[in-house]
């Protein structure tokens, strides 16, 4: 099969693969056809809403692709279909938060700009965070209620349910990024599932953590349901409320701020995990 080099008026050049026979106009036709069609790059960095919206589909994704997985005999297929199905979810969505970007602004534009950047990137990134909450939540509260014994049992429970709840979405951002590198490499994608569950253990133990610190013990306990009985996290929950509506809305942000950024180091260690699983250099 002939391939064509078609250049358009503007100077760009694409690739095109035809048919024997097919002559240079028809190969332009068809470029200019397929091509000009196809919507333009997204530029523009994401908004709260939309990482919101990323975060929820992306723990779903997760989950669906575990089961998939756990019933099928092929990992690899439902991996390739898990990940079409996350690419057209982001057609639309803005650039997401990373930590990449910021320190690609602080090589080329310095430290200041890149500082300058933060308070949004975690707003957003506190976004994404939805998703991660509500499976961290569910997961803490559901093992806490089905383990027997004293706080100190349920308590145990409730962190390892939390965890575990956790780790598929990390096992599944884990397998797409090794299959990433080796589409890249022109190889067969090949997933070793078990090795994904062990580095994602770890990843959602750091996410955890973070998210621990990040939040604060109090609406911790609230999201979790671990530390106090309903009835004591109700009435915590109202005079917390009460107590917030008495501060500043700078005091509030400039918190928040320094809270959000516990999770930079949280995220590099998660990357390292990411990378090393993928074979990469770890930074």
């Amino acid at each position: 099969m002939p391939t064509f080099t078609v250049q358009f008026p503007d100077g760009a050049k694409y690739d095109v693969d035809a048919p024997e026979g097919t002559t240079d106009v028809q190969a332009y036709e068809y470029a200019v056809s397929h091509l000009t069609s196809l919507p333009d790059p997204i530029t523009r960095q994401s908004t709260f809403g939309e990482e919101v919206k990323r975060g929820v589909a992306r723990t779903l994704e997760a989950k669906r692709l575990a089961v998939e997985q756990l019933l099928g005999d092929d990992p690899n297929q439902p991996l390739l279909e898990s990940m079409a199905r996350g690419q057209e979810t982001a057609e639309g969505l803005g650039i997401p938060p990373s930590l990449a970007r910021i320190q690609d602004i602080a090589q080329t534009e310095g430290y200041g700009a890149a500082a300058a950047e933060l308070p949004s990137d975690i707003a957003r990134y506190g976004g994404q965070q939805v998703g991660i909450l509500g499976t961290l939540g569910t997961g803490a509260r559901l093992a806490s209620w089905l383990m027997p014994g004293g706080a100190a049992l349920k308590g145990l429970a409730g962190v390892a349910g939390g965890v575990g709840a956790l780790t598929p979405d990390y096992t599944a951002a884990s397998m797409e990024r090794l299959a990433q590198e080796q589409m890249a490499r022109g190889e067969e994608v090949d997933v070793d599932v078990g090795e994904a569950y062990k580095y994602a253990a770890m990843q959602a133990a750091l996410e955890a953590g973070g998210t621990a610190l990040f939040l604060g013990k109090n609406l911790l306990r609230a999201i979790t349901g671990l530390g106090r009985s309903s009835g004591a996290n109700s009435a915590r929950q109202i005079a917390q409320l009460r107590k917030a509506a008495e501060i500043s809305k700078t005091g509030a942000t400039a918190r928040g701020l320094a809270r959000g950024s516990l999770e930079i180091p949280v995220e590099i260690g998660q990357q390292i995990l990411e990378r090393d699983y993928a074979g990469l250099d770890l930074l």
